[in-house]
C-alpha cells in the first residue's frame, strides 16, 4: 500500500523556517517521497540581519544579502514557495491574503522576529530592501557625527563596524543600563566591550535615557530627512549632543 501524500506548511521564511524545510526535504528525499512542503513568507526574499550590520559599510558583502526564496526549493515539482500575508489560521487550513486557502496535515509557524529601529528588515521586496539599505548607508557615510540609542547586541555590532571603517567620525552610544548588554552576558565581556569602543573613540553614555528625539531618519525612502540631521537629543541630566544621524538599536518584537 502506498503511503498516503503529507502536506507541510510553513509559515515564515526565517531562519527556523527556512531550517524546517531543507530539513523536511531531506526527509523527503531519504524516506517519504510523497511529502509536501509549501513555504508563506510575505516577503519575496531572505534578508541576511546578521550580516547587514557589516553590510552597511562593505559594499561587496552587502550585495550578497539579498537571496530569493523561490531558490530554497531549488525548482522541485512537490515543493513550493507562496508569497503572501498569512491572515488567519484554522484547524486544517489557513488563509492568505486575497482570501486563497492552503490545507495542511501538519502547519510550522515559525514568523521570527521584526525590528521597529531597522525599517530595512520589513520592506517586502528585494528592490524596497535594497532601496532603504542604501539610504542607511548614505546616512552613514555623509554624517560627521553619529548617535546611538541602545547598547545591545546589535547597536554594539553596527556602533563598532562604523568606528572601524570611519574613525573620522565623532560616534556616541547611548545606553540604559550602567553596563553594555543585558544580563544574559557576563559582566567581564560587558566591560571588556566597552573597554574596546572606548579604545575605537566611541564616547560611551551609560545609565542614560533618550527623552527627546526627532523623525527617524529613514522616514523618506529617497532622501534623508533634514529634521533628523539637526535633531537634539537630551538625557534626564541635560546632557545633550546634536548629531548629524542617529540610529535607534532597540530590540527586537516577536
Amino acid at each position: 500500500m502506498a503511503a498516503r501524500e503529507i502536506h507541510v506548511v510553513i509559515v515564515g521564511g526565517s531562519w527556523a523556517g527556512v531550517t524546517a524545510a531543507h530539513e523536511l526535504m531531506h526527509l523527503a528525499q531519504i524516506s517519504y517521497p510523497r511529502l509536501m512542503i509549501t513555504l508563506v513568507e510575505q516577503r519575496t526574499h531572505y534578508f541576511h540581519k546578521t550580516g547587514m550590520i557589516r553590510g552597511l559599510v562593505d559594499n561587496r558583502y552587502a550585495e550578497q544579502m539579498f537571496i530569493p526564496y523561490a531558490r530554497v526549493f531549488n525548482g522541485s515539482a512537490n515543493h513550493r514557495f507562496v508569497c503572501a500575508r498569512l491572515r488567519h489560521v484554522h484547524e486544517n487550513f489557513i488563509e492568505v491574503d486575497g482570501g486563497g486557502r492552503l490545507f495542511y496535515d501538519y502547519l510550522i509557524l515559525a514568523t521570527g522576529t521584526e525590528y521597529a529601529s531597522l525599517p530595512v528588515t520589513q520592506s517586502s521586496t528585494a528592490e524596497e530592501c535594497k532601496l532603504l539599505y542604501n539610504v542607511m548607508k548614505e546616512a552613514i557615510e555623509l554624517a560627521s557625527s553619529i548617535l546611538f540609542v541602545g547598547g545591545g547586541a546589535v547597536g554594539i555590532g553596527l556602533c563598532g563596524e562604523i568606528a572601524e571603517m570611519y574613525p573620522q567620525k565623532s560616534i556616541t552610544l547611548v545606553h540604559a543600563r550602567d553596563k553594555l548588554l543585558n544580563d544574559d552576558l557576563s559582566n567581564n565581556f560587558a566591560h571588556t566591550t566597552e573597554a574596546r569602543l572606548r579604545k575605537m573613540g566611541v564616547n560611551l553614555v551609560l545609565g542614560e535615557t533618550v527623552v527627546a528625539q526627532a523623525p527617524s531618519v529613514y522616514s523618506s525612502m529617497s532622501s534623508l530627512n533634514s529634521n533628523a540631521r539637526a535633531a537634539l537629543f537630551q538625557q534626564h541630566r541635560a546632557w545633550q549632543v546634536r548629531p548629524q544621524e542617529m540610529t535607534t538599536k532597540s530590540g527586537r518584537r516577536i
